[in-house]
């Protein structure tokens, strides 16, 4: 008896259905059937980093910017980073006028500062200067923590048909740093007024070998304006408010 309900057992199993998965294969089409078509992989694109290097200090700290050092960097140096950095997009040069050279270049991406354009100034032999428009939000008051308060500080009124502004440079002299912050300015009376505080955005970052401060402010626009000394996080005055353009 145990022999024939073995035997029956083996029976049943043996007709029990097996599941298949399906062949991951095109479907055959029928008549009037769209031909089937593989979809394209999603590649997601390479984030471009964007340039903390002030704030973090890597690869490098000022007067160096990754790894380019006015004064010791050469033309060599300054190409093989344009070709190879994942920063740059496009890039091209230029002379100066003398033994020197002009390269101008783009971020590689977004970010804000995407469409404005760098600036690497080489001498006939060295590096001299890296002209920046940031792609990082870089705040003043966390980098005057990190580098200290600027040794000397230039400013202008500007204005470009829209609201009358002020352009401050605050000079790191003995780092080899420039950083630019410009914003609206503070009418009190017949003065302008430029207000500083510590969430202002820097706006250009300069570059330059420390020994060369004083011709790199000779070369800047602010080169006829008046030296002063950084007084925190205040209201001083430009200058006389320009008349108010008819409307």
């Amino acid at each position: 008896m145990r022999r024939i309900l073995a035997f029956l057992a083996l029976v049943v199993a043996g007709c029990t259905p097996i599941a298949y998965l399906p062949d991951l294969v095109p479907p055959t089409p029928h008549r009037g059937a769209q031909p089937w078509i593989p979809l394209p992989a999603v590649v997601e694109p390479t984030p471009i980093p964007a340039d903390f290097s002030l704030l973090t200090g890597e690869p490098c700290v000022p007067p160096c910017w990754q790894g380019l050092v006015p004064g010791e960097s050469d033309r060599d140096d300054v190409e093989r980073f344009l070709r190879e950095s994942p920063m740059v997009g496009a890039w091209s040069v230029s002379p100066d006028g003398g033994a020197g050279a002009i390269y101008t270049w783009y971020w590689a991406a977004p970010p804000d500062a995407a469409g404005y354009m760098n600036i690497i100034s080489v001498g006939d032999e060295k590096l001299r200067t890296v002209y920046l428009h940031p792609n990082a939000e870089l705040q003043l008051g966390d980098l005057i923590e990190i580098y200290g308060e600027p040794s000397a500080l230039y400013m202008g009124i500007s204005s470009t048909g829209g609201p009358t502004g002020f352009i401050a440079y605050l000079y790191f002299t003995e780092i080899g740093l420039r950083l630019s912050i410009s914003a609206p300015v503070m009418p009190e009376g017949e003065l302008a007024m430029a207000c500083f505080s510590p969430e202002m955005t820097i706006s250009e970052a300069l570059y330059f070998a420390p020994d060369d401060w004083e011709a790199t402010l000779a070369a800047s626009p602010l080169a006829e304006a008046e030296r002063r000394n950084w007084a925190g996080y205040t209201c001083l005055p430009i200058g006389d408010m320009p008349p108010t353009p008819a409307g």
